[in-house]
């Protein structure tokens, strides 16, 4: 067993399984936070507009461009047209990046390293 089978068999005993998940936790909270705040105050741009008629006329999207995209808003319309929902996939997007973010920084550094790459990317506008 190596060294970090030894600490996660530690932690599950000791009832700290959620330690050491706690800094990217909150990482993704704040990200949540920002990306969501005011959201929907704004009318869509134009790329976002081209987006969604994209998404709507999907058959000249495999055309001219990578459509998986354009593919997800189209189901992701189904629920709701509004705005606010329409940018909704792209803060989902940005959330997983974060994460992916972290997870690639610690495996190929270390923790810290993935936490404040993190956080970086959280930030960005």
């Amino acid at each position: 067993m190596n060294a970090n089978n030894h600490k996660t068999a530690a932690l599950l005993e000791r009832g700290n399984w959620f330690r050491p998940w706690i800094p990217i936790t909150l990482i993704l909270l704040l990200a949540t936070g920002l990306y969501l705040y005011q959201l929907g105050t704004e009318s869509l741009w134009v790329d976002e507009l081209i987006s969604i008629h994209r998404a709507k006329h999907l058959e000249r999207v495999f055309s001219d461009t990578r459509p998986l995209y354009h593919i997800l808003l189209q189901v992701w319309m189904i629920v709701n047209s509004s705005d606010a929902w329409l940018r909704g996939l792209c803060v989902v997007f940005a959330i997983g990046t974060i994460f992916v973010t972290y997870r690639l920084g610690r495996r190929l550094i270390g923790e810290s390293t993935g936490l404040i790459a993190a956080l970086i990317v959280a930030l960005s506008p």
